[in-house]
């Protein structure tokens, strides 16, 4: 019976007698290895907070507990625990060994987290990500804009403003003007970035006028730009702070005749590289990274269990609700432009024309393995909306996914196909009789089992952002209602995970959905959709 009740997933309710259950055996939990070590978050949910007596015997209970990883850290960080000092601490000093590529993984998520704290400004979290920061560019660059963006949050925005003036100031006192500088460069150049890209979208001729005003900027014509291409300092992106930028060119700046108006921009990294983003305004950005976070995420579980799928997460940087960055995987074409002229297969071929025969099964494998991490991962998310314009592939034959307006099963499709596989991608590996397609299933099947291990971390990530204002997430929700209501759409992604099954039965579950796939007409619901745009 505490076997069963530790395994429950955290979405999961914990029913009264469940809770007695737990309290009953807490010395044996915390002193048991086997169990006890995942069941730390179960007894701590177990306890009543508002008995005195109660909390400071849980409280000494967890100092000697195992140590705990970082998903269940993550979701003593949760509502669940709002406000709740020695269990936030608890998971606080958990995250102080944690490495900086950890903390970056889920630094979106712990920005949520201050939400639930007594006081953001002062409380021990808001230390650690002071503490990260101040050791880390990648670290600061992220929690200056995670927090840019939570300061237009409705309800917490004032705390929100007053903790980022905080770490602001800690910059300055710990004598880290740059820091400083190079964040105000940034914000200044995304209020400009806005202002041209609002002009582009209200004046639908303007393409060649945008240019002009490119070339401007690059020769330090215009002044509202002053300061923010330095001739003796190169400006950190902010989508990506692994990359230095000190120019736009003029001739790369492409606007996209979208509604969004989009632009394409060419960041100058040197005299003859460049960084290719889109900037746009009027779209909510915020799913976007979320999903692209969630992949990122998985990319690592599956690499770790070894698999490397192929997968391409490109970076996705929100910078206000209606503003913000992503990153373009060049070169790389919408499978609806392919197919029009030739098949996958053919089409890969002719990107490869030097390439050896080995070198082109590579690629062909590429293909396969790709098809089969987004196949599976868009299942487990619910991603909606799937038409042939927002699945890209690459030359040397990475499949990935565009465009995530869609998640958790909402799609504007009527009865979507369960996994987004379609007759192109199939014949792509050969057909469904060859040795590469059988490769395809098999991979899915093991790929699905790994991220079913890792449950814990894939719904912690997003039950942290219940309260962030995410539409998909917050769809049909009201913010004043209890937690469970809350965690109805992530519940979803529960649901796909398929938890009670054992290995063996989660390998049939996957091959009868892609059976399922296979039998759906997808290719109905992208001619409905290319003839709906035709007419927008």
């Amino acid at each position: 019976m505490l076997e069963a009740i530790v395994k429950k997933s955290p979405l999961q309710e914990i029913s009264v007698d469940e809770k007695t259950l737990l309290w009953r055996y807490r010395k044996f939990l915390q002193s048991e290895k086997r169990i006890g070590t995942k069941a730390l978050t179960k007894f701590l949910r177990s306890v009543d907070w508002s008995i005195d007596r109660e909390a400071k015997e849980a409280a000494s209970l967890m100092q000697g507990w195992t140590k705990i990883d970082i998903p269940d850290a993550l979701f003593l960080l949760s509502k669940y625990f709002k406000g709740v000092d020695s269990v936030r601490n608890h998971a606080v000093n958990v995250l102080k060994d944690a490495p900086e590529q950890d903390i970056l993984s889920v630094l979106l998520q712990l920005v949520q987290a201050l939400r639930y704290e007594h006081d953001m400004r002062t409380c021990k979290l808001a230390d650690l990500l002071i503490e990260k920061a101040e050791r880390s560019l990648m670290v600061s660059n992220d929690l200056y804009w995670y927090l840019t963006i939570a300061c237009e949050d409705s309800i917490m925005g004032e705390f929100y403003y007053s903790y980022r003036a905080r770490v602001l100031e800690n910059y300055k006192t710990k004598k880290q003007h740059e820091t400083v500088k190079m964040l105000q460069r940034q914000t200044k150049m995304v209020q400009n970035l806005s202002e041209i890209c609002l002009f582009g979208k209200t004046n639908r001729n303007s393409t060649e006028i945008v240019k002009e005003k490119f070339r401007e900027i690059a020769e330090r014509k215009v002044s509202s730009w002053d300061g923010i291409f330095e001739d003796n300092s190169s400006l950190i992106l902010p989508l990506d702070p692994r990359v230095s930028v000190n120019n736009v060119d003029p001739t790369g700046v492409t606007i996209f005749s979208s509604n969004a108006r989009p632009m394409k921009l060419a960041f100058k990294t040197s005299p003859k590289s460049t960084y290719h983003a889109i900037f746009k305004i009027g779209d909510d950005l915020r799913q976007d990274q979320l999903i692209i976070q969630i992949i990122n995420t998985m990319d690592t579980i599956l690499k770790d269990n070894g698999m490397d799928l192929k997968l391409t997460p490109y970076r996705v940087l929100a910078c206000g609700k209606q503003e913000g960055f992503l990153e373009c995987v060049l070169p790389s074409t919408p499978f609806a432009k392919i197919i029009e002229k030739q098949s996958i297969e053919e089409w890969l071929k002719d990107q490869n024309k030097n390439k050896s025969h080995q070198e082109m099964n590579e690629v062909l494998d590429n293909f396969m393995k790709s098809c089969a991490g987004y196949c599976v991962i868009t299942y487990i998310l619910g991603i909606g909306d799937r038409h042939l314009d927002n699945i890209l592939l690459t030359p040397d034959g990475k499949l990935f996914h565009i465009d995530f307006g869609f998640i958790l099963g909402h799609d504007p499709k009527p009865y979507p196909p369960p996994m987004k596989l379609c007759a192109d991608m199939v014949l792509g590996m050969g057909g469904s009789g060859s040795e590469r397609y059988k490769s395809f299933i098999k991979n899915c099947c093991s790929a699905y089992n790994i991220l079913r291990q890792h449950s814990r971390m894939i719904l912690n990530l997003f039950i942290l952002m219940i309260d962030a204002g995410i539409p998909n997430i917050d769809h049909g929700i009201s913010r004043d209602s209890k937690i469970g209501e809350q965690l109805l759409n992530i519940l979803t992604v529960q649901q796909r995970l398929c938890l009670e099954l054992t290995e063996e039965e989660a390998i049939q579950f996957m091959r009868s959905v892609i059976t399922d796939s296979e039998r759906t007409l997808f290719a109905v619901h992208d001619i409905m959709h290319r003839f709906a745009g035709y007419w927008k």
